[in-house]
């Protein structure tokens, strides 16, 4: 019964550039051993079992569960949390970007070989934009502290999504950094912003060599840690 349910279970979290391979490598086997534990409907050992619960972000009693898991679209997964929680609330697995990525052209900053992991949001937060178009980024020193980003918190933003004046992620040089840009589109610039009056705005040409933007910004995760 459970032999069943694990493999398919895991298989529906596998959306996108988040698939086998990329799960064997964060649980530490080889992809050829996944795939053939997933052929021959195996169970994993137990503490195999566990690392993958751990990147898939969700339970164990998840993974062993008869419950089957419904899908939003053919890449990104909406999972029913009801086994856990008294009211259903859906979420999406979505893609956690390096802050500092390689790349030798634009189109491969947002690669696979630059994601780090994953993280799971609920459905509300991706209202209005397509799933599969959000990536996940954590935020880099105290610059944004003005609009309550603090190190270490995860902002989510939906890539190649540009509307107006707003909260963007960006990649300058190596770097992705989230900040407010303000769009000049007459002089062809744009206005780099902190939220935090230690540091001055930077204004450069809109397509300026070393600016990438990434994407608009569609929301946050605190997770860094509060002094008490």
């Amino acid at each position: 019964m459970y032999k069943l349910s694990f493999w398919s279970n895991v298989k529906s979290f596998l959306t996108g550039d988040l698939n086998q391979k990329w799960l064997a490598k964060k649980v530490g086997i080889s992809p050829s051993n996944l795939s053939m534990m997933i052929t021959r409907n195996t169970i994993p050992k137990a503490d195999i079992a566990l690392k993958i619960s751990e990147v898939l972000g969700v339970s164990m009693a998840a993974l062993f569960s008869n419950e089957s898991f419904s899908s939003y679209t053919d890449e990104v997964g909406e999972h029913d949390f009801s086994l856990f929680l008294e009211k259903e609330v859906p979420s999406y697995l979505i893609p956690l970007t390096s802050t500092h990525v390689k790349y030798k052209d634009e189109s491969e900053i947002l690669s696979s070989k630059n994601f780090i992991g994953s993280i799971r949001i609920l459905k509300d937060m991706a209202k209005g934009f397509n799933p599969t178009d959000l990536i996940g980024v954590h935020v880099k020193g105290d610059e944004m502290i003005g609009v309550q980003l603090f190190e270490h918190d995860i902002v989510i933003f939906a890539k190649e999504h540009r509307s107006s004046n707003g909260l963007y992620a960006i990649a300058i040089g190596s770097g992705i950094f989230v900040r407010r840009l303000e769009f000049m589109m007459l002089k062809n610039e744009v206005s780099i912003m902190s939220e935090n009056p230690r540091y001055t705005t930077i204004t450069t040409k809109l397509d300026d060599p070393q600016l990438t933007i990434l994407g608009s910004v569609v929301g946050w995760v605190h997770v860094h840690h509060f002094n008490r």
